[in-house]
């Protein structure tokens, strides 16, 4: 690591000296200010040396200082959005320079399927982000930065630890059983979907975990936009693939100007936000002797092993993390470029979890005979090492490291007088041993690239090139040291996964105006090609601590079986696409796509699909009778609709599959051949209406969509004469999701001095199940002492999906027993999905400083707390482990038993204060080479108002059954963090 750092301080050093070197060689000294029209203050202006690529930037109040020599004597000053001016230096020491708006460049545009529009021209629902959007502060993949921004899309992560998987739904769930995530396309590559590291083990009764997150690779310090495409009519254009949404990923650029160094890093501290409430050792003692007083049975007196351990403090930790990051960009009138490179080592709050990633990133821009051809390679390569604790989605009756630390005897020590650790038994386990001697750790290399090209043929006919390639290596080795009590004979585990994904895309687009007509025509061909491949050994029967079992696998001593595994998938995806998009006076607004798809994943009778979609967009604004009416600048209605398909589902369910017969010897027949499998279908509308008042200090946008979806994908029981069981089928039934989208941006004050605005986003939608044949298909699997693989929600006609059924609790009988409603008939009482999102942000201004804070709120949203439902009871006091003060203090007999019911379903409804940062922009206008230095402190995940008495309200254990998602279950769940932050950026 000292030699990371060591060769980041020599590059900057070399660089610094360059241009120092460079200052120190001029002779002559030109300051001054840019303003725009009106007299305020332009940041960011490129002001450039002709002839040469010396130059700066203004800083945050306009203000610049340039060197020049003697026969110097011209600058051009440039900056997105205004027209470029040419100033004769002459002997003026002080140049004031006002640049005039570039009425064409102010017109904003926006990342759509196969190319980029003017916002005002947009037809279909996008949500569009900027930097000055994203979430502040640590986060480890571009996800966490859009995390409740969005009005529609719902951001879940599975954990707090660093890098762990993310659960995103765009308009609610589009499926019982396929993905329900989102089209992820990076500058114009879409990504598999599938994940490109492997899960975490079994071993041990910890449970399994799922991967980490595919996106992880990504430095979000990288990404310029994102824009998220919402309703049919915007995602059609992606066919098969665009039921769930699109999220259009781009990266930042070079600009025209002089070369700019950036430098970005930060340091950062992380803490458990809140523990949970469990006994203390003198407490959990006093419970313990009042348990003999009350039953008679002195037996409870004992298990006191004379320790006061707090297992909570000692699994969790003040993590440290930091980041950095350095880039240079610059270009010219013909070309751009822009290069980087970034270090990110997170830790986690719970000790030995981690992710650290080193990253670069190039992107080149050029144009070619005489601007006719362009020409751009975006290429990203990463190594991404994360390290997990042993903690799972469902362990078995030993449990994973929070179920021990909350269920820990308080009582024990942590180690033996001869230095050992105290193991009591295979089943109550030393949560520091745990940590100390399992070692989870993951390495995965990948590379993104894709080379573009863009010929003009003649005016207005270009035609555009896309090749793409996408690769992932993965290694996940997991190793259980032979000391573990619960693991005696050792264990290594090693999975290996390779990932490609290739693109060739091609499109004509013709655009043209005729009078007050103008048009956009745009037909293409692509083809992807997607390979998955892996093997995995496990060994048990080491005979030494000294070496981890992953790096001496074959060395095992004992009789038990070594096991080797492998596999791989293949598929493509073959499509022909078009759009056409037509304005009539600039106000009239039409587009419509269509797509036909060809996937390799589903049956010969069903291999294509074609994919139409029509919007329709009128500008009220441009209208004769609102053109007087000054307070309104924007007003635009739009209508769509669409259909689009899902494919995100596993490989070869199509065909006729046998295995080993691991009972009988041979072969046997595991899944019939059905040749009129298909995707599942998803048809949207959409109305909206986009508006903007007094030049937009207040603008807004509003949406109502209703989306259903039809081919539902299923494994289900086949009926006779099938020689199989199971098998792959679309059910005939309907998921529908139906709600209301509203986005308020207000801007309060905008001056030389101050500015101010505020974002509020609100969500409403509504999930049911229509037409639904099946009696009810069951998931949401619990875990847990006499919970094992009870379900607790159920997907069935007329409910939303994953509608919570249980026992309705109405408390406690004269003995202490549950009661139930109806002698404990199953009833439904509701699911985990909110009545209505809401965030509201403000950025605050002031000269030299600025202030920002996020706030993001859920209603009505329930989760089930399997966690405590499994392990806080008086049978547990009873066992000696550990329980709640509620549960000690609540009228509960010994003799009540375990039971899943709704008394464990809370109202996880919150308030959460996301993000708050305070920025001060340090005055630089006397050093000519360093511009724009700032440094800010950022607070995430400060408080949350809830009365979910989990870690976090917003938390999401994989409970799946069958392949079947589950929502909203909550099992020793890896603790949300909240993380104070220091940062510096500056520009040289």
């Amino acid at each position: 690591m000292r030699d990371k750092f060591t060769i980041y301080k020599l590059f900057l050093a070399v660089l610094l000296s360059i241009v120092i070197f460079n200052v120190q060689a001029q002779e002559k000294k030109v300051s001054g200010k840019v303003t725009d029209p009106i007299g305020e203050a332009l940041p960011g202006v490129n002001i450039l040396i002709q002839g040469t690529s010396t130059g700066t930037v203004s800083d945050f109040n306009g203000n610049y200082s340039l060197t020049l020599a003697e026969d110097q004597n011209i600058l051009v000053f440039s900056s997105l959005g205004f027209i470029s001016k040419t100033v004769e230096v002459g002997n003026q020491q002080v140049i004031n320079v006002a640049l005039a708006e570039d009425v064409e460049q102010l017109e904003e545009i926006v990342v759509v399927g196969y190319g980029t529009q003017e916002k005002k021209d947009v037809t279909g629902a996008m949500s569009t982000l900027g930097e000055e959007d994203f979430n502040k502060g640590v986060v480890s993949n571009p996800l966490e930065m859009i995390q409740g921004r969005a009005t529609g899309v719902q951001i879940t992560q599975s954990s707090g630890a660093p890098g762990a998987a993310i659960s995103v739904k765009i308009r609610g769930n589009g499926s019982i059983r396929s993905s329900n995530d989102p089209l992820y396309v990076v500058d114009g590559v879409p990504l598999s979907g599938s994940n490109v590291s492997a899960g975490g083990t079994g071993a041990g009764d910890l449970g399994g975990t799922q991967a980490q997150n595919p996106l992880n690779f990504l430095n979000p310090s990288d990404i310029e936009s994102i824009d998220v495409l919402k309703d049919a009519s915007a995602t059609a254009i992606y066919g098969s693939r665009g039921a769930n949404g699109v999220i259009m990923i781009t990266t930042k650029r070079g600009a025209k100007g002089a070369a700019a160094i950036s430098y970005a890093g930060y340091a950062s501290v992380s803490q458990v936000r809140k523990k949970l409430d469990i006994l203390s050792a003198e407490d959990w003692r006093n419970a313990r002797i009042a348990l003999a007083s009350e039953t008679g049975n002195i037996s409870y007196l004992d298990h006191d092993y004379g320790a006061s351990t707090d297992w909570q403090d000692e699994i969790f930790r003040t993590a440290i993390s930091q980041n950095h990051g350095v880039s240079i960009s610059g270009g010219n009138e013909t070309g751009n470029y822009r290069a980087s490179i970034g270090y990110m080592d997170q830790e986690g709050v719970v000790e030995t979890s981690s992710m650290k990633r080193i990253s670069a990133r190039i992107n080149l821009n050029q144009s070619l005979i005489e601007d006719r051809l362009k020409v751009g390679v975006n290429l990203t390569a990463s190594n991404v090492k994360d390290r997990s604790a042993p903690i799972g989605d469902g362990g078995g009756i030993g449990g994973d490291l929070i179920y021990n630390a909350l269920t820990g005897n308080p009582t024990w020590p942590i180690k033996n007088p001869d230095g050992t650790y105290y193991q009591f038994s295979t089943t109550e386990r030393n949560p520091v041993a745990m940590l100390d001697l399992y070692d989870d750790r993951t390495k995965t290399d990948r590379i993104l690239g894709n080379t573009t090209a863009d010929l003009k043929i003649i005016d207005g006919l270009h035609f555009h090139l896309n090749l793409g390639a996408d690769k992932s290596t993965s290694v996940r080795a997991i190793n259980f040291d032979k000391e573990l009590l619960f693991m005696p004979n050792g264990y290594g585990e090693i999975a290996y996964t390779e990932s490609v994904n290739y693109l060739m895309e091609d499109y004509l687009q013709y655009d043209k105006s005729f009078g007050e007509s103008d048009f956009s025509i745009m037909a293409g061909y692509s083809y992807q090609y997607f390979e998955t491949s892996w093997h995995s050994m496990v060994a048990q029967g080491f005979g030494t601590s000294n070496i981890l079992p992953t790096d001496n696998i074959g060395a095992t001593s004992s009789d038990i079986p070594d096991d080797v595994f492998s596999g791989g998938k293949i598929n493509e995806l073959q499509s022909v696409y078009g759009r056409v998009n037509y304005s009539y006076q600039d106000k009239y607004l039409v587009t419509a796509s269509l797509r036909m798809d060809g996937s390799s994943r589903f049956g010969a009778n069903n291999r294509y699909g074609y994919f139409p979609s029509a919007a329709l967009g009128w500008r009220i604004s441009e209208e004769a009778f609102l053109q007087n009416v000054s307070a309104i600048n924007n007003l635009k209605l739009r209508v769509g609709y669409g259909e689009t398909g899902n494919q995100e589902i596993p490989d070869y369910i199509q065909e006729q599959v046998y295995a080993k017969d691991g009972a009988n010897g041979g072969v046997q027949l595991v899944q019939v051949q059905n040749k009129d499998i298909q995707w599942e279908s998803t048809k949207q509308i959409n109305v909206g209406l986009d508006f903007g008042l007094w030049d937009d200090r207040i603008a807004g946008t509003a949406n109502y969509f209703h989306r259903s979806t039809t081919n539902l994908l299923y494994y289900r029981p086949l009926a006779a004469p099938s020689i199989v069981p199971y098998g792959w089928q679309n059910l005939d039934a309907t998921l529908i999701n139906k709600g209301f989208e509203f986005s308020l941006t207000v801007n309060w004050l905008n001056s030389s001095d101050w500015s101010w605005s505020t974002t509020g986003n609100f969500t409403m939608i509504d999930n049911v199940m229509e037409d639904f044949e099946s009696a009810g298909i069951l998931t949401g699997q619990l875990n847990g002492p006499g919970l094992t693989s009870v379900p607790t929600q159920v997907l069935e006609e007329g409910y939303a999906s994953q509608t919570f059924k249980l026992r309705e609790f109405e408390g406690y009988d004269a003995n202490g027993i549950s009661v139930f409603k109806d002698n404990g008939e199953l009833s439904y009482v509701g699911n985990p999905y909110s009545n209505f999102d809401f965030s509201i942000s403000n950025i605050i201004k002031y000269k030299a400083f600025d202030f920002s804070f996020f706030i993001d709120a859920k209603q009505g949203n329930l989760v089930y707390n399997n966690t405590a439902n499994a392990l806080f009871n008086k049978v547990a006091l009873a066992q000696a482990k550990n329980i709640t003060y509620d549960e000690l203090n609540a009228p509960r007999s010994l003799s009540d038993g375990v039971v899943a019911s709704d008394k464990y379903l809370e109202d996880a409804s919150f308030v959460r204060l996301s993000n708050m940062t305070l920025g001060w922009n340090i005055p630089s206008k006397n050093v000519s080479w360093l511009n724009s230095p700032r440094v800010y402190v950022t607070g995430q995940n400060l408080f949350v108002l809830t009365d979910y008495t989990g870690y976090d309200p917003e938390v999401n254990t994989n409970k799946a059954i069958n392949g079947i998602p589950s929502a909203g279950i909550d099992y020793t769940s890896y603790p949300r963090p909240r993380i104070y932050l220091i940062g510096f950026n500056v520009n040289f």
